[in-house]
Order: C-alpha cells, then sequence, then structure tokens
C-alpha cells in the first residue's frame, strides 16, 4: 500500500505509535496487530478498497454470518435431540443419521470419524463425551473434509512438484535424526501361514495391530489391486466391517479380513474364480452375465414411476428431486418391481458397454451425499446463491477407450456456471456384498473436475465418489437405475436424452 501511495509512511508511524506493544519492545501482539488493521480500514472504507468495499461487503460478511448463526442453531437442536443428559458419546454420534448417510456411502470412514473424536475437545471433566461446543467443532472438521480446494492448474502443478521433491527423501539420514522413514512395501514369502503373515506385517509387535494403511504396504494386496483383480473400495468396506473402534486388525480380525479377501474370488460352488477384472477394452464388448431372471411384474410400473417423478420435481421447481425431504412412500417398490420385470435387458440377456453409451440426465436421487451437496460437485453450496439446475452424464465405448463425462449446471441468478467432470467408466460383473447375488457393477474413475477455467483432479472432491461403484438394478432404451454398492436404498435413476 506504500509503495502504491495508497498508504503513505507517516500515516503508518502513527498507527504504529498508537498500537499497544510489548513491555519494553518495540513488538506488537495480536490486539496491537488487529488495531493497526482496523486503523488502515477505516482509510479505505469510502474508497471500497479493502475487504471488497463499503456497503456490498458488509452485506456479504453479514449474510455468512446469519447463514453461519443459522447453521450453528440447527446444529445445536439435533444435539439437543440426540445427546443424552446434554453429552454426547461417540457411539451415539455415529448413530447420528447424517454421519450414517455419510459411513454407508463410503464418503467417510469409520477411521476418519473416529480421527475426529480424538482430535475433538471433549466436555470439561470428561475424556469421552462430547457438550455442544464439542459437537459444533466436531461438525467443522467433518465439513473441512468436504472443501473443495479449487486450485488452478498452474498452482495445481507447481503444488505437486514441490510434493515429489519433498518425497526424496534421505532415509539414512533420517533414522539417525530420529526421524521414521516413508512406509516400506512389505513381502510376504510363499505359503506363509496367515498369523505369521500378520506377524510380519506388523513387525513382529502383534499387539499393535495392523491400519488400513499397513495393508496396503503388503504386495501380495498391492499386486492384486494394481492387477485389477480387487478394488480398494471392496477392501476399505472389508477392513471397516472388521477393525476396532481404533481402526485396528488385531490377529483374530485380521485372519477374517484375509478369508473375506478370498471370498471374493470364490463362485457360487466354490471353486473357479469369477471374472472380478475390469472388462478390457476389446474390439468387441465384452457381454457382463446378468443377474438370474426373476418373476415379471406389471408394465405399467414404469410409466408410473416416472409420472410420480416429474410431479414431485415440476411441483417443488426442484429438478432431480435433491431438496425433497422424503420419496413418496411407492417409489422404491416401484424400482424394486421394475428390476425384476421383462423389460429389464439385465433378467433377459447379458449386457454390454454400447447398452449404455449415450447421454443421461439424473432426473432421481435420494444419496444422502448428493443431497448434501445439492449435486455431484458440491459447487451449488459455495457458489453464492448456486442451484443446482441439472446433471448430465454421458458415456462413450469404442475400440480403445471408454469415457465418462459428467456435465452439472448450477444457476447463481446472473449466470449459468458449468462445471464438468471427466473420468473413465466399464462394466464388470461381481457378487453384492450385501445379497450375495450376481449383479453388474458400473465403475466410474473421476479424473479431472473442471469449472471457471480451472481444473482440479477429482481425487480433491470427496463428493464424486457416491457415483464411483453402483449396482446396475434396470436398464432399458431409454432408462436406467442405478443403486449404491454397499447401500441398496440409495437410487440414482436415469433418463436417456440422446
Amino acid at each position: 500500500m506504500v509503495e502504491s501511495d495508497d498508504l503513505t509512511l507517516s500515516e503508518f508511524t502513527t498507527f504504529w505509535n498508537a498500537a499497544p506493544k510489548f513491555p519494553g519492545k518495540e513488538e506488537v501482539d495480536v490486539d496491537g496487530f488487529e488495531q493497526i488493521w482496523r486503523d488502515i480500514s477505516e482509510l479505505f472504507e469510502d474508497d471500497d478498497m479493502l475487504l471488497g468495499g463499503g456497503k456490498e461487503a458488509e452485506e456479504e460478511e453479514k449474510e455468512d454470518v446469519d447463514e453461519e448463526e443459522e447453521e450453528e442453531q440447527e446444529l445445536t437442536i439435533i444435539f439437543r435431540e440426540i445427546s443424552k443428559d446434554g453429552y454426547m458419546d461417540l457411539p451415539t454420534l455415529k448413530e447420528w443419521d447424517e454421519v450414517q448417510n455419510l459411513l454407508s456411502e463410503n464418503l467417510i470412514s469409520e477411521r476418519e470419524i473416529d480421527e475426529i473424536w480424538r482430535e475433538t475437545g471433549k466436555a470439561p471433566g470428561s475424556e469421552n463425551r462430547l457438550d455442544v461446543e464439542g459437537f459444533l467443532s466436531f461438525n467443522l472438521a467433518l465439513d473441512d473434509l468436504f472443501y473443495f480446494d479449487d486450485l488452478g492448474e498452474e498452482e495445481e502443478e507447481d503444488m505437486e512438484v514441490e510434493a515429489e521433491g519433498e518425497t526424496e527423501i534421505n532415509t539414512s539420514t533420517n533414522i539417525d535424526q530420529g526421524i521414521a522413514p516413508p512406509d516400506l512395501p512389505v513381502s510376504v514369502p510363499p505359503n506363509t501361514p496367515t498369523n505369521e503373515v500378520y506377524s510380519i506385517l506388523t513387525g513382529n509387535e502383534p499387539t499393535s495391530g495392523l491400519t488400513f494403511d499397513d495393508l496396503e504396504q503388503w504386495t501380495d494386496l498391492k499386486t492384486m489391486v494394481d492387477d485389477g483383480d480387487v478394488e480398494v473400495e471392496e477392501l476399505e468396506e472389508i477392513f471397516e466391517n472388521l477393525c476396532s473402534d481404533k481402526g485396528l486388525l488385531d490377529e483374530k480380525s485380521f485372519l477374517q479380513f484375509d478369508a473375506a479377501v478370498e471370498d471374493l474370488f470364490e463362485d457360487a460352488d466354490g471353486d473357479a474364480p469369477p471374472d472380478l477384472n475390469p472388462l478390457p477394452n476389446t474390439p468387441t464388448s465384452t457381454p457382463v452375465l446378468a443377474p438370474p431372471s426373476k418373476p415379471t411384474s406389471s408394465s405399467q410400473d414404469k410409466q408410473t414411476l416416472l409420472s410420480q417423478l416429474s410431479s414431485l420435481s415440476t411441483t417443488n421447481s426442484d429438478p432431480a428431486c435433491l431438496n425433497a425431504d422424503a420419496p413418496p412412500p411407492d417409489i422404491l417398490p416401484l424400482i424394486t418391481s421394475l428390476s425384476i420385470s421383462p423389460s429389464n435387458l439385465l433378467t433377459s440377456r447379458p449386457v454390454t458397454e454400447k447398452d449404455l453409451t449415450g447421454k443421461w440426465l439424473l432426473i432421481y436421487s435420494n444419496s444422502g451425499m448428493i443431497k448434501f451437496s445439492r449435486g455431484l460437485t458440491g459447487l451449488a453450496t459455495t457458489l453464492p446463491n448456486g442451484k443446482f439446475m441439472e446433471l448430465t452424464q454421458t458415456l462413450t465405448h469404442n475400440n480403445y477407450a471408454s469415457d465418462c463425462l459428467y456435465l452439472e449446471k448450477i444457476d447463481v441468478g446472473a449466470t449459468i456456471v458449468e462445471a464438468e467432470v471427466d473420468g473413465d467408466w466399464n462394466l464388470r460383473s461381481s457378487v453384492s456384498l450385501l445379497t450375495g447375488e450376481a449383479c453388474v457393477i458400473v465403475n466410474v474413475e473421476p479424473l479431472n473436475v473442471k469449472h471457471s477455467k480451472t481444473t482440479t483432479r477429482a481425487d480433491h472432491w470427496k463428493s464424486v465418489r457416491c457415483m464411483n461403484m453402483l449396482n446396475l438394478d434396470y436398464l432399458d432404451d431409454d432408462l436406467r437405475i442405478m443403486r449404491g454398492n454397499t447401500s441398496l436404498d440409495t437410487v440414482f435413476v436415469w433418463k436417456r436424452i440422446e
């Protein structure tokens, strides 16, 4: 400001001399710094040069404060409803609907919940309970997991280069300085008994337990993931069902983990393994075996479903019904009935990538994450006056690649903001983790999120994970219904538009 003549040196000196300082030192404390900043700010109030300037900035700041106060009030009411005697323990917190939705859709893990819990300040005089202030702090930390880091391409490349430089660690020097070296792959000799594998992975300290990060260093498991024989999400699902409250596997639960991974490779007869690999991009689409045929249902179910969803969307001016508190009670039964009807391609023949190619419009979802983010990217929650308009998914397939492109439109009043999420996709035949029945999975791997001339890697955006692995439940020429891989009550209804 001084260099640009917006602030004279004599003005700054006056503010500096007037600010409180440490005794006997020419250094200001926090109060002194704030006073200097306020004095400088007052110089620019009339010129709208600081903090966005004048009345408009004040109004925006007031809106932000009002939103924060409203959110705190809502969370305080929730705390009073679900807490016990004004306090909340970890099991009660995990039973909260918001946490349950995030867990059921694999948008957050038990380990992340436990970690936030450990770092959140507890109620005075308690080591394992939160008061209302602790509950608000927990939610702030939870929100931080879903912070959308909109980095430009150049900033992101700089960060990646910097990160690569940081990984060039001199291991011997670190050990000399008492710093732990980076995790290294752990190789286990062939035919090693499972209990001995556990000892090797724990570094012969069985009481320490194994985290999921420890398992990821196991070379046998890494090879299975790299070869596409198993998905990381499947391993995380098994781990989270078996680990302790501290996010650890002991020897007994590790044996169960190992057995569950082996079960992924057993077919119904327990002999040959099923085709768990992603479909190769061969010149002709490889068919995926559909679930066994089931009894037929009414041909009117589809029309009834579309009519109800259209009415629900139109009545509430709510595309995809993302703001609906609860769907009509017969939506899920209609979808279940459709899945066993003769019009469902999955009940009559194997499906291929070609059956799914085209442009699809999302017309309904009850996904907790989609509702929380008000769309796929969450931009509708971060842009001022942002309102979800529509989400399309374009699937293409040829001899060389299978590409997926999401296009989301957000109305911000004066203009329409478009966000793109690109990536790859494939079909897989598998066995449902919940029902044990054969199922077809549409597997999407998002790569980049693009909006407002910025590009960010999709793994920075947790909200897009909710569509990464979904069961294909119903398919015909112009309607596709997907279910959550770990929550069958979570549905996504798509209508073909091209």
